[in-house]
């Protein structure tokens, strides 16, 4: 069977652990919670939901490119987890511009 580079998922699971931390220091900080606490959800449920659907990939496909292959065949599962990453990465976006926004407006 074959499987993602280890530095691939250092990244990953780098990615999945600096998400849960900074999601729960906005909702200690009260900020953006909402957003904020289904981020934190979603990055506990969506390394599961991953590995859950990666078992039953056949052999010579890794498990992103099965995950993309199973949504284009409308697998609920895996359409979910594309939709978690997606939300997952519009958190951080925002952050960031918040961040960058907070940083200029005290500059000012």
């Amino acid at each position: 069977m074959e499987t993602l580079p280890i530095w691939f998922w250092g990244i990953y699971y780098f990615f999945i652990l600096v998400t849960l931390v900074m999601s729960l220091i906005s909702i200690f900080r009260k900020r953006n919670v909402i957003l904020s606490a289904i981020t934190f959800l979603f990055s506990i449920i969506a390394p599961v939901i991953v590995f859950g659907i990666a078992i039953g990939r056949p052999s010579g496909s890794n498990e992103i490119s099965f995950i993309f292959s199973e949504a284009i065949s409308g697998n609920f599962l895996a359409i979910f987890v594309i939709f978690v990453f997606c939300e997952m990465l519009f958190w951080w976006i925002k952050k960031l511009y918040s961040v960058i926004c907070n940083k200029h407006s005290s500059n000012s």
